[in-house]
């Protein structure tokens, strides 16, 4: 049986809803992922920190960043 032109935009119009819906669930559990990525960096360089001798020189932005990168990747592959 075939749709009329009133169902068939309907559902063509549902069809794009759950597709809206998909992508942006999709790009929220990304930016989740992102920011439990660099709770973990900071975890592991307070840790890192803690351990450490008094005169080694702390971390820079730019390894904090690379670190959590390195953990978005992991978790991703």
């Amino acid at each position: 049986m075939a749709l009329s032109a009133e169902q068939q935009q309907e559902l063509e119009f549902i069809q794009a809803q759950q597709e809206a819906m998909i992508a942006s669930t999709t790009a929220n559990e990304k930016m989740r992922c992102k920011a439990d990525c660099l709770r973990m960096a900071q975890s592991i360089i307070f840790e890192n920190r803690r351990l450490a001798d008094a005169n080694t020189p702390d971390m820079t932005v730019d390894e904090v960043t690379a670190l959590a990168t390195t953990l978005n990747t992991w978790i991703n592959s």
